[in-house]
């Protein structure tokens, strides 16, 4: 089993991690180019299509994925009908996606970035959207069949596009927001049909067919996932539609500067979840889960005080060394935000999936609850900005200390509450294979 985690950690969880670090660092690289107030473009819009992605794609991912529980039932190059239900719902919610731009793009521009061009702007998320909710569907296929080498070369090549474009694109003298958020749609499009056209071809008409019967009954299932998923993602970035809806465009750029630097605790975390996600089914049935979700707890919560400590005498050094003086307004900014991102961070490798398998509401009433204080601290103070950022800051630790709290019982009651033989009895299908 150590064997076994040890390699899906190496090809699943570091190229992921490489994929978003590239995302963090074209999005610094860009900032040194570009005025704060086209640079809110691309931090923005960034910020929309991943938030689409996990509202959308993390909804249906999981149920797909708690519906096949058993990797042995799993055909090597062949998806399942509930795979196929997946892929054919998120295309129909990305044709709904589409309306959105059609309909409002151009007003969300003006107000949000006081200038025309929006609908182009939102055109573009949301084609990035739907190239990212498939790309996720491929990573899913192999993800439960642990083959994590292809998932690896998937996010390898992703980033290497989306680095070579862009930096080209600003090494030529391209400066607008616009050029670049037009080139990462590009590049997620491109491996998205790379990627997923050979599963495509390799799926038979009946398992097709059948994928399109059990779209609704697919549908119904995710409800409450796509509630907690949905409240979730917008919680997560809530902070930053608050500072849209009254900042303007350079307090936007400012405080999507102090997001890029503090995401990087939650990339990294999130980019181990997809190499533990197949694990949770696997080792519940074993009866060994408790044992396994304290450790990696342990650890987790371990890295992230590291972490912060560290932090605590280097932070102010490498955001200037990072972003140029006109960015110095996000420095408190991001000192701010940090306790809370790491707190958010330390869900994302394990407690996030478990608790979304297990009882999805625990979210949605943390994230109503932590949404409704932060409306209501904001509208009686009248916060600044950085006190914003403080308030979603402490809104946060409570938030994840709840939740792992949670996450900890429940593992602990499961494993109590588990027959004799389920524990003393260990499946050889419930392990991935070494």
């Amino acid at each position: 089993m150590r064997l076994s985690l040890t390699r899906d950690l190496l090809f699943g969880a570091l190229p992921r991690a490489l994929n978003g670090f590239t995302t963090l660092g074209l999005n610094i690289y860009a900032a040194r180019f570009l005025k704060p107030e086209e640079f809110a473009i691309v931090g923005f819009s960034t910020t929309c299509f991943i938030m689409a992605d996990g509202i959308l794609g993390s909804a249906v991912d999981l149920t797909v994925a708690g519906r096949l529980r058993d990797p042995s039932l799993l055909r090597p190059d062949e998806p399942t009908e509930t795979e196929v239900a997946g892929v054919l719902l998120k295309s129909l919610l990305s044709v709904l996606l589409m309306l959105v731009p059609l309909f409002a793009g151009e007003w969300l521009g003006r107000r949000i970035f006081q200038m025309p061009g929006g609908r182009m702007v939102f055109t573009l998320v949301a084609a990035a959207t739907i190239s990212i909710l498939l790309i996720r569907s491929v990573q899913l296929f192999y993800q439960l069949r642990f083959r994590f080498k292809v998932t690896g070369s998937l996010d390898v090549t992703l980033s290497t596009l989306r680095a070579t474009s862009i930096v080209t694109i600003l090494s030529i003298g391209i400066r607008g927001g616009m050029a670049l958020l037009a080139a990462h749609a590009a590049c997620l499009a491109s491996v998205a049909l790379m990627f997923g056209a050979r599963i495509a071809l390799q799926t038979p008409a009946r398992v097709f067919s059948g994928g399109r019967r059990m779209m609704r009954g697919l549908f119904t299932a995710i409800g409450p996932a796509f509630a907690s998923f949905a409240v979730g993602a917008i919680v997560a970035r809530f902070d930053l539609f608050l500072v849209s809806a009254r900042g303007n465009a350079a307090e936007v750029g400012y405080y999507t500067a102090a997001l890029t630097l503090v995401a990087i605790p939650e990339v990294v975390a999130s980019y181990l979840a997809p190499v533990l996600l197949p694990r949770i089914g696997a080792y519940r049935t074993a009866g060994i889960f408790a044992g396994f979700f304290q450790k990696v707890l342990m650890a987790v919560v371990l890295l992230i005080v590291a972490v912060w400590l560290v932090s605590l005498g280097l932070h102010e050094q490498v955001f200037r060394h990072l972003y140029s003086a006109q960015f110095l307004p996000a420095l408190r900014i991001q000192q701010f935000l940090l306790p809370g991102a790491l707190a958010t961070a330390s869900l994302m490798p394990l407690t996030l999936n478990f608790v979304m398998i297990t009882n999805p509401r625990i979210f949605l009433t943390a994230d109503i609850a932590v949404a409704a204080a932060l409306c209501a601290i904001y509208s009686a103070f009248s916060l600044s900005v950085e006190s914003l950022a403080l308030t979603v800051s402490a809104l946060r630790l409570v938030k994840a200390g709840a939740v792992h709290g949670y996450a900890l019982w429940f593992a602990r009651s499961e494993s109590i509450t588990a027959q004799p033989a389920e524990r003393s009895t260990t499946p050889s299908s419930a392990f991935p294979p070494s």
